[in-house]
C-alpha cells in the first residue's frame, strides 16, 4: 500500500542487533569493611590471646546507699572511671551491698580506680552467710536450714547473672563459677533451659 510506512534506513539492521545483543550484567559494588572502634577491636583481639595466668572472675563487694537499676547503677561506676563493658554483672546480695563482677585481670585496676574515688571494698562479704536472709518468712528455718537457704539464694543470683552475660564471655564465667564449685553444670543447664522455654 502506498500508505505503507516505511522504517528508516539502518532502523531494522539496528533493532536486529539489538535484539541479539546480550544484557549487560550488573555487579553489585563490593562492601566496604565496617570500621570498628578501637574498643571494639581491642575486644576482638583478646579472641586470639593465649589465656591469661590469672584468668578467671571475681566479685567486688561495695557498700550502696541505694538499690537502683543495674543499668543506672552501671552509669555510674562509669562516671566515676569503671568501664561499662568491663562490669560483667551487678547484684545486690545484702541491703546496702551491691556486687559487681570482673576479669581478674581488670581487678586491681578497678581496686585502684575505686581507691582514687575513695571508696573501700568490703573485703570480708561472705554471701553465703545466713545473716543475709531479711525475709521475715524464713525466721521458722532452723540453723541447719538457713545455712542451706543462704546458700540456694547465692546461687540463685549466680545463675541470674550467668544468663545475663553475653557470649562468648558467658561460658567462660560458666567454667569458672562451676570450677569453684560456687554452681554446678547441672544447675546451670536446668536454669538456663527454663530461661528459654
Amino acid at each position: 500500500s502506498k500508505f505503507a510506512h516505511t522504517a528508516p534506513p539502518g532502523f531494522l539492521e539496528a533493532a536486529k542487533k539489538g535484539a541479539k545483543a546480550t544484557p549487560q550484567k550488573i555487579t553489585s559494588r563490593p562492601r566496604m569493611a565496617q570500621t570498628l572502634s578501637p574498643k571494639k577491636q581491642a575486644a576482638l583481639a583478646r579472641n586470639f590471646f593465649p589465656p591469661s595466668a590469672t584468668q578467671g572472675f571475681q566479685y567486688i563487694y561495695l557498700t550502696n546507699r541505694a538499690k537502683v537499676s543495674s543499668k543506672i547503677l552501671r552509669a555510674q561506676l562509669h562516671g566515676l572511671g569503671l568501664p561499662k563493658g568491663r562490669i560483667l554483672d551487678i547484684h545486690y546480695p545484702d541491703r546496702f551491698v551491691v556486687a559487681i563482677l570482673v576479669h581478674n585481670d581488670f581487678a586491681s585496676t578497678a581496686l585502684e580506680i575505686l581507691a582514687r574515688n575513695t571508696i573501700r571494698p568490703i573485703s570480708d562479704f561472705d554471701p553465703t552467710d545466713p545473716a543475709r536472709i531479711r525475709d521475715p518468712k524464713f525466721d521458722h528455718l532452723t540453723v541447719e536450714e538457713r545455712k542451706q537457704k543462704a546458700l540456694d539464694l547465692h546461687q540463685n543470683r549466680l545463675l541470674l547473672a550467668i544468663s545475663r552475660i553475653r557470649e562468648p564471655v558467658r561460658f567462660a564465667v560458666i567454667r569458672h563459677f562451676t570450677g569453684k564449685n560456687w554452681v554446678s553444670q547441672a544447675q546451670v543447664d536446668s536454669f538456663l533451659a527454663k530461661q528459654t522455654q
